[in-house]
């Protein structure tokens, strides 16, 4: 049974379990199932077809159940599906040892990340390779002044010690 809400070390082994299972496949379409959980959809010739969730702030984890999608995507959702859709999942990380995990998509110029935070209300941001924001569901203050917003900068080593 998957936890609603994971801790460190449930991000580590879910983080390890989906390295194994999900490197280098390719987006094939993204959908929100609210404003919190969203649904990757990954495919690649020869290997069963995978459905990441991601819930802001709380879990993600691969999933075998149909869940009910919004009949019309969210801009965010639409945002995901221009910059992520046919792209390689090329990595999968956990930031230090906190409940940040990052997902590389693409390689050179053409990579974007998706960093999902699962702490306190969490938030889902897509950043261009310069780890510069394109979208995330809510802007955000860090202590200590950083900010998550389109355009800036995001700030890791804030994301890490939240």
């Amino acid at each position: 049974m998957v936890r609603q809400r994971f801790d460190a070390s449930d991000v580590r082994a879910m983080v390890r379990d989906l390295r194994s299972r999900l490197l280098g496949m390719r987006v094939s379409n993204i959908y929100d199932v609210n404003a919190k959980t969203y649904l990757l959809k990954l495919a690649e010739p020869g290997r069963d077809r995978e459905v990441l969730l991601l819930e802001s702030g709380s879990r993600f984890h691969s999933t075998r159940f149909e869940l009910d999608k919004s009949a019309m995507p969210s801009g965010f959702a639409m945002k995901l599906r221009k910059h992520l859709r046919t792209k390689r999942l090329e990595d999968l990380r956990q930031l230090g040892t906190d409940r940040v995990v990052v997902f590389t998509f693409g390689i050179g110029e053409s990579t974007n990340c998706l960093i999902l935070e699962l702490y306190a209300q969490g938030n889902i941001v897509l950043t261009a390779p310069d780890f510069t924001i394109l979208a995330l569901l809510r802007v955000h203050d860090y202590a200590g002044g950083a900010a998550a917003r389109v355009g800036s900068v995001y700030p890791l080593a804030a994301a890490t010690t939240t």
